[in-house]
């Protein structure tokens, strides 16, 4: 029986015992097991501070917050932009996220992207959190060199199924150097298959759409835009103003 079932009962009774003092017991015993019922509900917890998740930022093998992003914040970014305001906003987040849909940000250097790409790793951490260690969600974050070094590893099979499972996977300067066919079949196979488990990618390029989609070949290309938002940034660069942040 719960609570709210013992409040309602308690509640029958003393309107139809307004004058019958022989309940008393009976009402003070239900009134008894109606506060013992809510002692037991688990507390409501306080919503957290960024800095109550410092801790988590670093606890995974797999991801590590650079020193230079501890502050990123996706406030911070470079450009308003109503989709991406929506994409985080508290009802939308998660549903993206777990319905497998990114984002890809296209643009020239100094613009954010890896700002952001860290800002949104920390958003991703804080909603997945229950501010347990053991049990965060950690993204898995790759620059794409490193992508090109780990498929020639001793642990390379490991590795890609590392790239398929993870919860998140975001990938820093998408692209950026040239692959041989068999890299390319296992990149493929790696976004294929996160395709098929709705697990959501963040990347960022410095290559624009157009250019991104004849680097990724028309397999690849196709289940990256089915479900991510793909941004082209352009403007000035940002690179100073946040360093100057930094020092102020």
């Amino acid at each position: 029986m719960d609570i709210n079932e013992l409040n309602n009962q308690f509640l029958k009774k003393k309107q139809s015992n307004n004058s019958q003092t022989k309940h008393l017991d009976s009402l003070k015993d239900l009134a008894n097991k109606c506060f013992q019922k809510a002692k037991e509900m688990p507390a409501i917890p306080e919503k957290k501070k960024d800095s109550d998740y410092m801790s988590l930022y670093g606890s995974s093998k797999y991801f590590h917050l650079p020193s230079r992003f501890i502050n990123a914040d996706i406030k911070d970014f470079g450009f308003k932009d109503e989709k991406l305001i929506k994409y985080f906003s508290d009802n939308i987040f998660k549903k993206a996220l777990n319905a497998g849909r990114g984002i890809v940000l296209c643009g020239s250097y100094g613009k954010g992207k890896t700002h952001f790409a860290y800002a949104f790793a920390k958003e991703f951490i804080k909603a997945y959190s229950n501010y347990e260690k053991t049990e965060s969600k950690f993204p898995l974050v790759l620059d794409f060199q490193e992508i090109q070094d780990s498929l020639h590893g001793e642990d390379k099979k490991k590795f890609v199924d590392n790239c398929i499972k993870a919860k998140l996977l975001i990938i820093d300067d998408f692209m950026s150097i040239d692959l041989t066919t068999w890299e390319m079949g296992q990149l493929t196979q790696i976004f294929n298959k996160r395709y098929n488990f709705m697990n959501p990618v963040v990347l960022t390029t410095n290559l624009n759409p157009e250019e991104l989609k004849k680097k990724c070949g028309l397999r690849m290309w196709e289940r990256i835009e089915a479900v991510n938002y793909i941004k082209e940034v352009i403007g000035k660069s940002q690179r100073y103003k946040y360093d100057q942040q930094i020092l102020d």
